[in-house]
């Protein structure tokens, strides 16, 4: 056995007689997932669900709707025909709309990539993908994104639950009454560098930054919550439990 501070004796040669179980390097771990649930298996885009975009669902306080359940595969480059969207301009329209203001809201988003036998308009990557997502309580998991620039907004008037894949790089805000509701997953506030605090207003980036003092024109994420809880994770990453284990607070001790 080789304690710590000494320098390891030479490895010996193989035979069948050799027990290497010590020298065989620990499951990867960081101190900072290690105490995690564990990842769960990526959800592709369900054969059944058609590409679609410019979608919009509104229901209004008259609406007896208990909770809104939607999965969508956003293609930001589909066309359709005129008469089917809407007056609004579309540099303003968002390619996916969900408003309710009395019920509860459960979106699943997969942002895909035209068929190989399409060719998508030269714009699209640079053009942002626009979700905007309002309710009661709110869940909203984003699976997957392309290498266009996503902006997300979640309006949410209690709870707010939000899960992002791991490849997501951009700017986070959270409006927040009580910041102590405010709960990420360890791996994802591994991730995420702290820039502005103003009391109820919090700014991070997630992941990494390498564009100087450039104006950011990448993903952003703004989040407008309400009094309950808002929970951030990565998509791959369970839904925490009830009670325990706890979750972080921003700026708790890195504990459960």
């Amino acid at each position: 056995m080789v304690l710590y501070g000494e320098t390891p004796p030479p490895e010996p040669k193989m035979t069948e007689n050799v027990d290497k179980t010590e020298s065989n390097p620990p499951p990867y771990a960081d101190s900072t997932n290690a105490n995690e649930l564990p990842n769960i298996p990526a959800r592709p885009v369900h054969h059944n669900l058609r590409r679609c975009n410019w979608i919009t669902i509104k229901r209004g306080s008259e609406t007896k709707h208990n909770k809104i359940v939607e999965s969508f595969a956003l293609d930001p480059s589909l066309e359709l025909p005129g008469q089917l969207v809407a007056s609004e301009s579309l540099p303003s329209r968002q390619h996916i709309e969900v408003e309710a203001e009395t019920c509860d809201v459960e979106v699943d988003v997969w942002v895909v990539s035209p068929p190989p036998l399409i060719e998508a308009p030269v714009h699209t990557g640079s053009t942002p993908t626009k979700i905007k997502i309002s309710g009661r309580d709110v869940t909203f998991r984003l699976h997957a994104v392309t290498d266009a620039p996503i902006v997300l907004h979640i309006i949410a008037a209690r709870s707010l639950a939000l899960a992002l894949p791991r490849s997501f790089r951009g700017t986070l805000r959270i409006w927040h009454p009580d910041n102590e509701n405010i709960k990420l997953s360890p791996s994802l506030r591994a991730s995420v560098a702290y820039i502005r605090d103003t009391g109820a207003e919090r700014d991070y980036f997630i992941g990494e930054y390498s564009g100087g003092r450039a104006h950011w024109t990448g993903s952003s994420v703004i989040l407008n919550a309400g009094k309950g809880k808002t929970r951030l994770r990565y998509v791959d990453q369970p839904d925490p439990p009830v009670v325990t284990p706890k979750w972080f607070e921003i700026g708790a001790p890195a504990t459960w």
